[in-house]
């Protein structure tokens, strides 16, 4: 992951603003966090994922239309949450989906 990417998700996304009050808390929390014993590292380069052409294609014809929303549950999601949910929806789709 990018720090410019971090920037992105922290300023753009919905990072809860409570718990990361800065920019700097939320990639010190990245920085700091773990799976399977293998740290997160913020990148200063790019990083590539070679996913072939035809995977993108059936990936995107499998999940094209689905609320994954629905799949994955919104239960951890304030109202707050929501409304700028539905907000960034308008703005990308122009109508909620």
């Amino acid at each position: 992951m990018k720090y410019h990417d971090v920037q992105e998700v922290y300023e753009f996304e919905d990072v809860d603003k409570n718990h990361f009050p800065t920019l700097q808390a939320y990639a010190d929390a990245l920085n700091g966090f773990s799976i399977d014993d293998k740290k997160i590292a913020i990148q200063e380069s790019d990083i590539a994922y070679p996913v072939p052409q035809v995977m993108k294609r059936r990936l995107n014809r499998q999940y094209n239309k689905t609320d994954l929303g629905k799949i994955i549950g919104e239960m951890h999601m304030t109202s707050e949450q929501r409304r700028h949910l539905e907000k960034r929806c308008l703005e990308i789709y122009g109508k909620l989906i």
